[in-house]
């Protein structure tokens, strides 16, 4: 499965702790202070994206919700840190959504892509477009477009495209809950930003040069 950046953002003030740390400090010591720094930002931006789906995406299963996860990843080579917010890998990929028995946990937000990023408009390889090999028998009735089927859509589907054309199953637009979040609750990630920063500073300047190894001359 691929994975797209849905928002990059960098924090100046940020930059700037891990630069004054960088002047006195080696790599190694300062990302871990910066991953410090960093884990009650994402725990902002994380509970932000979680009130967002509840408001806005909140399924019968709960496993988009289930699903959300953030994480601080350091790089000891370089001094510095990133944060991560999203959804967990879904395991066994998009085979594993159709196996025809809905189970509950962390790892079951298949949809979380598709809610993020839409689909192109989809068209199959031949002139019918059918869930009869995806989510098994079903009936149809009528005989002309709109087809209806039993059971109805979204649990069973069938289309017919005229002939020498492929049937369209049509596309996805994004609803971009990651997005979406960040945007409504970025004052109170830049202010969760401030505060971390200016905590981390006071450390720096009454502690951090009794357990951080300094900086060979």
């Amino acid at each position: 499965m691929s994975y797209e950046v849905v928002k990059e953002v960098s924090f100046p003030q940020l930059g700037k702790l891990q630069q004054k740390l960088s002047e006195q400090y080696a790599e190694e010591a300062v990302a871990k202070v910066m991953e410090k720094s960093l884990e009650p930002v994402v725990a902002v931006a994380l509970k932000r994206l979680q009130s967002y789906i509840r408001r806005n995406h909140m399924g019968p299963t709960g496993n988009l919700l289930a699903g959300t996860v953030a994480k601080v990843v350091e790089y000891p080579e370089s001094g510095n840190a990133v944060g991560l917010v999203g959804f967990r890998a879904v395991t066994g990929g998009f085979s594993a959504a159709s196996s025809g028995t809905v189970r509950l946990g962390p790892d079951r937000a298949f949809h979380a892509g598709l809610l993020e990023f839409g689909t192109k408009e989809r068209r199959t390889d031949g002139p019918i477009a059918s869930s009869f090999k995806r989510f098994g028998p079903f009936k149809i009735i009528g005989k002309y477009p709109p087809v209806k089927t039993s059971p109805p859509y979204p649990n069973a589907y069938f289309k017919r495209a005229n002939k020498g054309e492929r049937a369209s199953t049509g596309r996805v637009l994004p609803l971009q809950p990651i997005k979406q979040s960040f945007d409504e609750s970025k004052a109170a990630i830049e202010t969760e930003v401030n505060k971390t920063v200016a905590r981390q500073l006071r450390i720096t300047n009454k502690k951090i040069a009794g357990f951080l190894p300094a900086r060979a001359a």
